[in-house]
């Protein structure tokens, strides 16, 4: 796919330009890479793919003559009686610990009317992809059969039609484009629009006059809309919105339509309630979505034009005229009037078009472009926890049978993680930097928006109930990790960017650090989101948790013992180890070898040593008296950290965190002194408590690990907060 540049402050970057002869030559074009256009449209369709799966109706039961008596429940009723049957929560706790599968599941799944989940879902989704493909064939072309639409020909407009073929021979030499006019649209506005094989640009009938006031203007204006044509925008567009579309009409709606009549008839009131609340939640978020996602190719067609044409100011004459909703003002009046607060937060939320200002700013600031708004992240972060929602669910662990048992997320979180990348990479490559906030808080936020939202949530309350502090640790220790995994993409994607600047073909090159994200994250993922099914479980085995003093200690234990459990192999442990730590070091060694001369290092301002070392050591005497209590909770082990030297062996590991904290990178230097410093202590104590049970040892080694890390993080925080808060002192001085 042809990538629109967009025009820096120092001029335009292009590798034609249209405009006149004379024009100066353009600068080097940046690397060739996937366009942002493509990564947002993927990113709605797992949006929509997300959805589907949790939203499922019975077309299986409809086509084969069945009929469903339980309208959709959110939480299958069997497993509900199935739990009740057994003695509660607690005691199907204890049967999934022991490996069972609860009594009676399998043979109501047998007995349920509504026709085996499984065929149904493929039902479903065969029946969307044939709509949506008889939607794009068809709905692609209608707008040239409106009222008042004519084609432009040499003989009713000849001056029209040799500047339009002009023009489409230029930009888009291998694609035969039909012109139309809109003799009832006032406005000077176009639109493209068709299919394969039929390519349609639409214009207003305000277009005539244009062309004679500002040749350079309506240039802009068709170039605008053959760059749709040239970024394959239209095909996109059509499919993904025809997908969205009849997903809406044959998934959503039913669901939510099932949802209202059980309310409205009083059949659980509360549970179909708060169903269709979140499936509301869920509507907005993908229209959201979708105005994100259409924005991007908006600044991608300007970007476009202004390549074409060798500067901006036609474009920028042309957009003056453009309002807040991203429309042309069709009367002078329309011009004055001002959005108030509420319309323009729902306008930026929904408007497919960027306002005319954002896109004047745009054509000298290339941000929009190549930078992930905060909307496109929020999105990107809901859905990266809505597809794992149906296979990490307390209750789904006991739906025997049902489409959660074959559900595997892990294609689409690939996906997912290749547009997190790329939109990573395209940032620091335009933008010489790989900071990203409005990334790192947008993903983060998307995770607690796409738990809350997610149905499941409703049938985990329902079959194993959990407390509200479960549900917002869980949230938001999910929000967390997002972030520290858009931290490691910047540190690595920095490492990477001189090497992929400097090759001839760039995209294979990103195709390894990108290889590398999508492995760090499949590793991860299937233990992160299983420490939610172990959050709510730990609330019912009293023998695990009742000793310990406060839900704190709950979460930190249970994610220790998820972590433990993932990671008891020690090569898998260092295999991960050498996948964050190794793949960035690989890519500063590439890069210093390309390098003609290294650059010379600034030193900046760090937080004094006795601070640091205050902090290591505070925060790793916490974590290891947490370990302490859990022990001799579980085990009945007796560990004086003083008399028997535990604490006192994990100081070097933290010390040596603090010392290695250095102002540029503190987290990897603090991590890459901090973890192996705790393996070699995690052998120590394996050594040291000879006779233990097996996953105590274990216990102990993952906890060392996990200790160094967090203990790392907390003395790179305060490394960093003169960076963040400035120095006093030195603006004491300056006045």
């Amino acid at each position: 796919m042809d990538e629109p540049v967009p025009a820096t402050a120092g001029g335009p970057v292009a590798s034609g330009p249209l405009d006149r002869p004379g024009a100066p030559a353009p600068p080097r074009r940046p690397p060739h890479l996937p366009s942002a256009t493509l990564i947002a449209f993927i990113l709605l369709i797992v949006a929509v793919l997300a959805c589907t799966v949790l939203l499922t109706p019975n077309y299986f039961t409809a086509l084969t003559g069945g009929l469903s008596s339980h309208l959709g429940d959110p939480v299958d009723s069997c497993v509900r009686r199935a739990i009740a049957r057994i003695g509660g929560p607690e005691a199907t706790m204890r049967l999934w610990g022991e490996g069972g599968h609860l009594p009676g599941v399998a043979e109501c799944n047998r007995r349920n009317p509504s026709g085996p989940i499984t065929q149904s879902f493929l039902t479903t989704t065969g029946l969307l992809a044939t709509a949506t493909a008889l939607h794009y064939w068809f709905r692609s072309t209608s707008r040239a059969r409106r009222r008042g639409v004519r084609p432009v020909t040499a003989e009713a407009l000849p001056d029209l039609h040799t500047e339009l073929g002009a023009l489409a021979e230029r930009a888009v030499p291998r694609v035969r484009v039909r012109f139309l006019i809109d003799l009832l649209d006032p406005a000077a506005n176009g639109v493209a629009f068709g299919r394969a094989g039929r390519r349609y640009v639409l214009l207003g009938r305000g277009v005539l006059p244009l062309l004679d006031r500002d040749r350079e203007a309506f240039e802009a204006l068709v170039l605008h809309e053959l760059a749709h044509l040239r970024n394959h925008d239209v095909d996109l567009t059509m499919i993904t919105l025809g997908f969205l579309r009849v997903w809406s009409v044959l998934a959503f709606a039913p669901v939510a339509l099932g949802r209202l009549i059980a309310v409205v008839i009083g059949l659980y009131p509360r549970v179909y309630g708060e169903s269709f609340a979140q499936m509301l939640g869920l509507a907005l978020l993908l229209v959201v979505a979708r105005a994100q996602v259409l924005r991007t190719r908006e600044y991608g067609a300007d970007a476009r034009v202004v390549e074409w044409q060798g500067r901006s100011a036609p474009l920028g004459r042309l957009l003056a005229a453009v309002d807040d909703t991203g429309r042309t003002r069709r009367t002078p009046a329309a011009r004055g009037r001002a959005a108030g607060p509420l319309r323009r937060l729902a306008l930026r939320l929904s408007i497919t078009h960027p306002s005319g200002a954002d896109r004047r700013a745009a054509l000298a600031d290339p941000r929009p472009l190549v930078t992930p708004a905060f909307g496109f992240a929020l999105v990107l972060g809901a859905c990266l926890v809505l597809v794992w929602q149906p296979s990490s669910s307390p209750v789904a662990h006991w739906a025997y049978g049902t489409i959660w048992g074959i559900w595997r997320p892990e294609p689409f979180t690939v996906l997912l993680v290749i547009v997190l990348g790329l939109a990573v990479l395209r940032a620091t490559l335009y933008r010489g930097t790989s900071r990203l906030p409005a990334l790192r808080w947008g993903l983060g936020l998307g995770a607690v928006v796409g738990y809350l939202l997610s149905p499941t949530l409703i049938a985990d309350s329902l079959g194993m109930p959990a407390s509200p502090g479960t549900v917002a640790g869980t949230a938001l220790l999910l929000s967390g990790l997002l972030v520290l995994l858009v931290l490691w993409c910047e540190y690595l994607i920095a490492a990477w960017t001189p090497v992929i600047a400097a090759a001839r073909h760039p995209l294979w090159i990103a195709l390894l650090p990108g290889a590398g994200v999508a492995a760090a994250v499949l590793a991860a993922a299937r233990p992160v989101f299983d420490m939610q099914p172990s959050f709510v479980l730990s609330q019912y085995d009293g023998s695990l948790m009742s000793h310990l003093p406060g839900l704190p200690h709950v979460f930190a234990v249970a994610e220790m013992i998820a972590l433990d459990d993932y990671f008891s192999h020690i090569p898998w442990l260092l295999g991960t180890a050498a996948l964050l730590y190794g793949l960035p070091a690989l890519g500063h060694w590439c890069a210093r070898r390309r390098a003609a001369a290294p650059a010379p290092r600034v030193p900046a301002r760090k937080a004094g040593f006795p601070l640091r070392w205050l902090v290591a050591v505070s925060t790793y005497a916490a974590l290891w008296w947490l370990v302490y209590q859990f022990t001799a909770a579980l085990w009945g082990l007796s560990l004086d950290p003083l008399s028997d030297a535990v604490l006192l062996a994990c100081i070097p590991a933290a010390t040596g965190a603090a010392a290695a904290v250095t102002a540029r990178h503190p987290v990897r230097r603090a991590t890459l002194v901090a973890v192996p410093v705790a393996l070699v202590l995690g052998a120590l104590l394996h050594s040291s408590f000879a006779g233990l049970r097996p996953i105590v040892e274990r216990s102990f080694f993952a906890f060392a690990v996990e200790g160094a890390f967090v203990a790392a993080l907390a003395v790179s925080a305060v490394a960093a907060l003169p960076r963040i808060i400035g120095n006093p002192g030195r603006r004491q001085r300056s006045r």
